[in-house]
Parts: structure tokens; sequence; C-alpha cells
């Protein structure tokens, strides 16, 4: 019975400092220079905001054209998503260009809306009428297809 009411308070208390430890606010004196570097290179005039911290030390950043950043507690972008038509060519540049070809080759009339860096490489998620998720490995080559 002890063990379940320390049990109890542990997980109260670790909730209250999740609630707490984040911090929302165009604040980016926390965000590690790659963050602010990436922010700089690729969204320059645009005005954050939001930073939010996570209990893990990840940052989740919003900009003003609705445009939404994760990155990874060293800086490192996890998630990049962005309206119709909002996505930078400048990020689109950084990518491995086989991947970003077999996008604009097989869907011509989509604008990319998502992409995220995962352990096998990225997903790149598709605007409507589609919506489709691609899967392609880190060096670009094409894996499969998921309807969403």
């Amino acid at each position: 019975m002890k063990k379940i009411k320390i049990l109890s308070l542990c997980l109260f208390l670790s909730g209250i400092m999740a609630f707490f430890c984040t911090c929302t606010g165009p604040n980016t004196d926390g965000l590690p220079s790659s963050a602010k570097a990436f922010l700089n290179k690729h969204f320059e005039g645009i005005a954050i905001t939001s930073v939010e911290q996570d209990i893990n030390r990840d940052y989740d950043v919003r900009l003003e054209n609705g445009v939404e950043i994760s990155f990874e507690r060293k800086g490192n972008w996890t998630e990049v998503k962005a309206k119709k038509k909002l996505f930078p060519e400048s990020i689109l540049q950084t990518l491995p260009q086989q991947m970003v070809h077999y996008v604009k080759t097989n869907y011509p009339d989509q604008s990319i809306r998502k992409i995220e860096r995962k352990s096998y490489g990225y997903r790149i998620s598709l605007n409507k009428p589609n919506n489709v998720e691609l899967n392609f490995t880190r060096q670009g080559a094409f894996i499969k297809e998921d309807a969403k």
C-alpha cells in the first residue's frame, strides 16, 4: 500500500513538472545555437510566435506564417510542418535530391505539408487530395507509400 502511494505521488509530481517545465513565448534564448541557425537560414524575417520546451528538453517552435518546427535537445530539426505552398525551397535543398526529385516527379500537383526525420530516414506528408505519406531512406531511396 505504501509503494502505491509513493508511486502515485511520483506520477503526480512528474505531471506537475511537465506542466511547469513547458515555457511558452517568443523567447529564443534557451534554443540551442544550431536551432537558431536553422531558423535564421530558412525562415529569416519571419517572427517566432512561440517556443515550447517539453520535459525531454525537445523544442517546438511556431512561426507567424503557420510553420511549426520541432528540434531535439541538441538543436537538430526532427519535423517541419508547413501549410500549402509555404515549404521553404532552402530546406528541400538540404535533403537528399533523389527524394525531392521523386516527390516532384510522381506528385507534381501536390505540395509537401510535413517532413519528419526518422531513424530509417525521412517521412514526407503531402497535401490533399491524396494525403499520402512517403517513406525514404537516409540516402533518399523510396521505401513505401502510406495512404492516410
